[in-house]
């Protein structure tokens, strides 16, 4: 017990004299190299930084190591540049001086040297902000006999993105993070986020995105009178289709179909396409709604007639 305790005092003996020695040790001047942090101040909030600016610049002070050790690693020391002056906000070249450089009062080393870099290019671009939509990467698979009505609704559906005037053209939406939902039979709601910006001049919130989707039972039902229409037809030409009407089979969520108008649903010939293929039989375009699929029409052959040559 007694050697346990003998070892104890010898070990906390050994920690006292090197804590002495480490003290006096600090107390003797030294030079050190340092990495102080760049900072800007006095930008205008309508501009930003475009080009590659350096994250620090590297100096040679000189101190105890007392002092040395609290700027390096308790300290807020920057290199501070300073735009309020300045008129010209395209590129700004500014030589490294040491009167930039930021020391709290209380530690006050001396700076030998700012070893690198020996200047800075400053290239700024207007900052701007801009509305566009959310584009949402997400796949969506309906159990059998169940169909997705009305597509991927999202909210918000477009965000806010602040970038460069120079990139104004280039930032066209916002993706959301990929997502698969499989085998629902009934109308499903989540979250998914947004990919963060890929470019560093462009900024957004980091915020969920709430998807709703409107999934219904799968129905097919027949319409019947659908009119055909005669698209580009050249002025002063009595010009009709025959047969001018059909039928057809669509397929949709059941509720969707309830509420469906049938003037959504029609078909066209375009004529001038016609006379310049030269076809015995012109082909009909089908327009249905995007939320329904169509399979049979009745007829399928339709004849262009010009009565002024009958």
């Amino acid at each position: 017990m007694r050697f346990i305790q003998n070892k104890k005092i010898l070990l906390l003996s050994f920690v006292i004299a090197f804590i002495l020695w480490y003290y006096i040790k600090l107390g003797g001047i030294a030079r050190q190299e340092m990495l102080l942090p760049v900072r800007i101040s006095g930008m205008p909030k309508n501009m930003m930084i475009v080009g590659d600016l350096p994250q620090h610049v590297k100096i040679l002070m000189e101190s105890d190591g007392r002092t040395l050790m609290a700027t390096q690693y308790f300290s807020d020391a920057h290199y501070e540049i300073d735009l309020t002056e300045k008129k010209d906000f395209h590129t700004i070249f500014m030589p490294v001086r040491i009167q930039n450089i930021r020391m709290p009062a209380k530690w006050n080393p001396k700076i030998v040297d700012i070893l690198e870099p020996d200047s800075l290019v400053i290239i700024t671009d207007e900052k701007i902000k801009k509305r566009v939509p959310i584009r949402p990467d997400i796949r969506v698979l309906p159990e059998p006999g169940f169909v997705l009505v009305g597509g991927i609704h999202l909210l918000p559906d477009s965000i806010s993105v602040t970038c460069p005037a120079s990139l104004r053209d280039s930032v066209k939406f916002v993706p959301t993070r990929n997502a698969e939902i499989r085998k629902i039979n009934r109308d499903y709601f989540f979250s998914v986020g947004l990919i963060p910006p890929s470019n560093r001049l462009i900024g957004y919130p980091d915020k969920d995105i709430q998807v709703s989707l409107n999934v219904q039972p799968l129905g097919e039902i027949s319409i019947n009178h659908v009119p055909v229409r005669l698209i580009n037809t050249p002025p002063n030409h009595n010009l009709i289709v025959q047969p001018s009407t059909f039928s057809i089979r669509i397929r949709g969520g059941v509720q969707f179909l309830a509420s469906l108008s049938h003037d959504s649903i029609y078909g066209y010939i375009d004529y001038e396409v016609e006379q310049k293929l030269k076809r015995a039989d012109p082909a009909m375009i089908i327009r249905v709604p995007a939320d329904v699929t169509w399979s049979q029409i009745t007829p399928n052959r339709f004849k262009v007639i010009d009565l002024d040559e009958n």
